[in-house]
């Protein structure tokens, strides 16, 4: 039997389904299962299945397409969620490289020393504008 679970065996089963059916499959009032198109003596091999196994036959053969394209459906949902894991995860690197460097710049400005200036107001509104002028260089990635 093919594993549902892998493209490979979703499409086993697509074949399985294709070659074995062309119709809608239905349970008849005398408890036969049949497709519209299927042979008597298809009928009753299936019908000798008994009534309750006739019955899963039925709505396993006629919910198969739709269980398969779910099967399908979520799959590729699941590799897009994983892309944008992927994305999210680049994303939340750069901005942690960022808040390192901005950290760095941070401890760089305060060790600086006030050497050359007229007074701390000027050093001040100095370190202000460099500090200003840094953390813009990396937030835009230019540091």
């Amino acid at each position: 039997m093919s594993d549902p679970t892998t493209p490979e065996g979703r499409a086993d089963l697509r074949q399985f389904l294709a070659d074995g059916r062309n119709a809608e499959w239905l349970l008849c009032e005398d408890g036969r299962t049949v497709a519209e198109d299927a042979s008597e003596d298809e009928a009753k091999w299936i019908a000798d299945a008994g009534p309750c196994t006739a019955d899963l036959i039925v709505a396993a053969v006629n919910a198969l397409p739709a269980l398969l394209d779910a099967l399908d459906d979520a799959e590729c949902e699941i590799e897009r969620q994983r892309g944008d894991l992927v994305i999210e995860r680049r994303r939340a690197e750069a901005a942690e490289a960022t808040l390192d460097r901005v950290g760095e710049l941070a401890t760089d400005l305060e060790n600086s020393p006030q050497v050359g200036y007229d007074s701390s107001e000027q050093w001040e509104l100095d370190t202000r504008r460099v500090v200003a002028r840094e953390l813009r260089a990396a937030l835009d990635g230019e540091q």
